[in-house]
C-alpha cells in the first residue's frame, strides 16, 4: 500500500490506523535502508505475517531523495517479496511532488528513474490523500469542533491557506514563525531550507548552518554571537503551537549528543516552494564545499553548481566528493564535438549515437536538427525516431507529415495504404490523425472487421497500437469522432498510459482538454503531471482566451520557479514574435533559477550569433552567482579552470 499527499496531512497516521485495525497481531519492521529489504527477499525463510514500514519511501528508492549509495531498494527485491508466498505487506507513505517526480517520463517515454519508476508500479493500493477535507468531513470536523477547541482553530486557519490537518500539525505556526523572524534567524532558515533544495540529504551540521546563515545576512557580521540566538530561536519547542520547532535535533547514534539539525517537515515543503527559482548567494556556495562531507551530498550540489554554470564552484564539489557523476559531462561534449565532426566528414551511420547523447540531456531542438539531416540522407530509421520525437513533442500535426512526404519506401507505404484502406471503410466521417508503419501482428484484427463488427475492429486496432508498441514510430489512430469519442477515448489512452505507451499522456491530457472552458484547467493539470508538451498546449489556450501578454506573464513565473518545460516554450514564444534580443536574458534568469538545460541553452544562442569568443570564455570561467560572466582566477589568468569542458557542448 502506498500513501502519498502533501507534508502533515495525515499520511502516516492513516497507514498506521490501517494496520492496527486489519492487522494489528502482525511484526512490523521499518528498516534502515533499503538493502534490509533485498535482504529479506533473498532470505529462504522470509517471516510470515510482517509489515514492512517504509514510511519516506522516497529515501530508499533511486532518485535525488536516496538515503546514501549503495542503499537502494531493488524493484526486483521488492517483487520477489510480494510474489513469494509470504504473508509480507509493504506500506510507503511520501510527499505527492516527490512521488510525480520518480514517476516523471522523458520526452521518448521512458522514466528518468526506471528502477524507482517499477518500484512504485508494484503498488496494489495507491491511497492519494487531498490536503483539503471533502465537503462530508468538513460537516463531520464542525460537528466535534463543538466540543473540541483544537479542530475549532484549525477549521479557523483552513480559511487562511492551510489544511485543517496541516493546522493540527502546526503548519501555520511554523510559517509565521519564519516569516515573524529577526534577519539572522530568518537567514539560519533560509539557509537550511535552501542547502535541502540544492541536495543536501544528510543532517545540517551547526557549523554548515553557521557559514549558511552568515551567507543570507544583508548587513555583516563581526562575530559569531547573533549565531546561538538564532539557533535557540529556530530549535525552540513551543508547546502552545502544537509542539513544533523549525529545526529538529537529530542525536547521534547513542542518543547522548545533538550531532545535527533537520528541518520540520511542513516547513520545507513550503519552504521548497517558496525558494523555488531563487538565486544562491556565493558565500553560500563556499560553505557548502568547506562543511558539506557526504560524497551524494556533495555529487548534488556539483550538478546545482554546474546547472547554474558556476563551473569553478562545480569542479570543486565534485573534486570533494572524490568523482563526477557518470556520464560526465565533459565526456559527453567531447563524444558529441567527434561524432559532429564524424557526421561532417560523411560518416552517415553516426547520428544515431549523437542523436542518443543529445536526448540525454534535454536538447530537442538539436535532436530534431540531427534527425532531419539523417532523413535527408535517407535513413529509415532517422524517419521513425523524427516521427517519434515530434509526436512526444505535442507537434502531431508534424509527425504525420513526416511519414505523408514518405519517399518511395515500399514496405512504409504498402503497410499506410492498407491501414488507410481499412480505416476508410468504417464510416464516411472518419479521419486519420497520425500515420506510422506498423508490425504485422496489428493486421489480425482485420477478421473483425471482416466479420462486419467494425467498430470493434476499429477499437482493437487502435488499442493494440498503443498499447503494445507495435507502432514503430509513436502512433495511435483516432478512429474519427463517431468511433471513440468522450468517455470511451479517455478510457482508451488511460488504458494507454497505464501500458506507458509512448505519447499517450499527452494525448490523454488533450482528449481530457477538448471542449470549451475545461481545456485550460486540464493543461494546467497536465503542466503539474509533467506531461511532456503540455506546456506547449497551455500556452495556445492561455493566448486565445486571454491573450498573448497572459500567456507570457505565466510562462515567466513558471521559469522563475525553476521550470525547464516552460522555458524551452517562452523562448520559443520570443522568437515566434522577433524579440530575439530578450531570449538572451530568460536564458540568464533561468540559469540564476538552476532550470536544466539553461546554461547550454544560452551557449547554443551566443555561437548563434556568431559571439563564440564569448561562448568560450563562459565554456572556461563560467558564471558568478549573480549571473554574470566570471572572470579567470587570480593566481593564473592564463589558464582555464580545472575540467573547463565540463559545459562545452552546445549547439542549442
Amino acid at each position: 500500500m502506498l500513501v502519498t499527499g502533501e507534508s502533515s496531512v495525515g499520511k502516516t497516521r492513516l497507514a498506521h490506523w490501517a494496520l492496527m485495525t486489519v492487522l494489528p497481531r502482525w511484526r512490523l519492521i521499518s528498516p534502515r535502508d533499503g538493502t534490509v529489504v533485498n535482504d529479506l527477499a533473498d532470505s529462504p525463510n522470509p517471516p510470515g505475517r510482517l509489515v514492512v514500514w517504509l514510511d519516506e519511501l522516497q529515501d530508499y528508492l533511486q532518485g535525488p531523495w536516496q538515503r546514501q549509495e549503495g542503499s537502494e531498494l531493488s524493484p526486483d527485491a521488492l517483487k520477489r517479496l510480494l510474489l513469494s508466498g509470504t504473508r509480507v505487506v509493504v506500506v510507503g507513505t511520501m510527499w505527492s511532488d516527490r512521488y510525480r517526480e520518480l514517476l516523471r517520463l522523458d520526452r521518448r517515454g521512458a522514466p528518468v528513474y526506471p528502477r524507482a519508476y517499477r518500484a512504485l508500479k508494484l503498488a496494489g493500493h495507491h491511497v492519494a490523500l487531498a490536503a483539503s477535507l471533502s465537503g462530508e468531513e468538513q460537516a463531520r470536523a464542525k460537528a466535534v469542533a463543538t466540543r473540541d477547541g483544537r479542530i475549532a482553530r484549525a477549521l479557523s486557519s483552513a480559511s487562511a491557506g492551510f489544511g485543517v490537518t496541516q493546522a493540527l500539525a502546526g503548519g501555520q505556526f511554523l510559517i509565521k514563525r519564519w516569516e515573524n523572524a529577526s534577519e539572522p534567524e530568518r537567514s539560519l532558515i533560509t539557509g537550511a531550507i535552501d542547502a535541502r533544495r540544492l541536495g543536501v540529504q544528510s543532517r545540517l551540521s551547526p557549523e554548515l548552518l553557521r557559514a549558511l546563515a552568515r551567507a543570507y545576512l544583508h548587513q555583516p557580521a563581526h562575530d559569531d554571537a547573533w549565531f546561538e540566538t538564532a539557533l535557540a530561536y529556530a530549535t525552540e519547542v513551543r508547546h502552545d503551537e502544537a509542539a513544533t520547532a523549525l529545526l529538529l535535533a537529530v542525536p547521534d547514534s547513542a542518543n547522548l549528543d545533538r550531532v545535527g539539525y533537520a528541518l520540520a517537515e511542513y516547513l520545507l515543503q513550503e519552504g521548497l516552494k517558496r525558494r523555488a527559482g531563487h538565486s544562491v548567494p556565493e558565500l553560500a556556495w563556499q560553505a557548502f564545499t568547506e562543511h558539506v562531507t557526504a560524497p551524494a551530498d556533495l555529487l548534488s550540489l556539483g550538478a546545482n553548481a554546474e546547472r547554474r554554470g558556476m563551473l569553478r564552484h562545480a569542479e570543486d564539489l565534485f573534486r570533494r566528493a572524490g568523482r563526477r557523476p557518470a556520464p560526465t559531462p565533459a565526456t559527453t561534449g567531447e563524444a558529441e564535438e567527434k561524432l559532429r565532426q564524424d557526421l561532417a566528414a560523411g560518416d552517415t551511420e553516426c547520428w544515431a549515437e549523437l542523436v542518443r547523447i543529445l536526448q540525454e540531456q534535454g536538447r530537442w531542438e538539436d535532436t530534431e536538427e540531427v534527425l532531419r539531416g539523417a532523413v535527408a540522407d535517407g535513413e529509415a530509421q532517422a524517419r521513425t525516431e523524427l516521427a517519434w520525437l515530434l509526436a512526444s513533442l505535442g507537434r502531431t500535426a508534424e509527425a504525420q507529415k513526416v511519414w505523408q512526404d514518405c519517399p518511395d519506401a515500399p514496405e512504409a507505404r504498402l503497410q499506410e495504404a492498407a491501414l488507410r484502406d481499412f480505416l476508410s471503410q468504417l464510416t464516411s466521417g472518419n479521419q486519420l490523425m497520425r500515420m506510422t508503419t506498423m508490425g504485422p501482428s496489428a493486421w489480425n484484427y482485420s477478421s473483425a472487421f471482416e466479420a462486419g463488427d467494425k467498430r470493434r475492429a476499429a477499437r482493437h486496432l487502435a488499442r493494440q497500437v498503443a498499447l503494445s508498441g507495435v507502432a514503430s514510430a509513436w502512433l495511435s489512430i483516432r478512429v474519427g469522432e463517431d468511433s471513440l469519442t468522450g468517455k470511451a477515448l479517455i478510457k482508451h489512452w488511460h488504458d494507454a498510459v497505464a501500458h506507458d505507451a509512448p505519447g499517450a499522456r499527452h494525448e490523454l491530457a488533450a482528449a481530457q482538454a477538448r471542449g470549451g472552458d475545461k481545456a485550460e484547467q486540464r493543461w494546467r493539470d497536465a503542466v503539474v503531471s509533467q506531461v511532456p508538451g503540455a506546456w506547449r498546449e497551455l500556452a495556445g489556450v492561455l493566448e486565445n482566451r486571454h491573450g498573448a501578454g497572459h500567456a507570457e506573464r505565466e510562462l515567466r513565473q513558471a521559469v522563475a520557479a525553476g521550470d525547464p518545460e516552460a522555458l524551452w516554450e517562452l523562448q520559443r514564444f520570443l522568437r515566434r514574435r522577433e524579440r530575439d534580443s530578450e531570449v538572451e536574458g530568460v536564458w540568464l534568469e533561468a540559469i540564476v533559477a538552476g532550470v536544466p538545460g539553461a546554461f547550454r541553452g544560452l551557449l547554443g544562442l551566443l555561437r548563434r550569433q556568431g559571439r563564440t569568443t564569448e561562448a568560450d570564455r563562459l565554456c572556461t570561467y563560467g558564471l558568478n552567482a549573480d549571473g554574470t560572466a566570471a572572470s579567470p582566477p587570480p593566481e593564473s589568468s592564463s589558464h582555464p579552470v580545472p575540467g573547463k569542458e565540463v559545459m562545452d557542448s552546445t549547439n542549442e
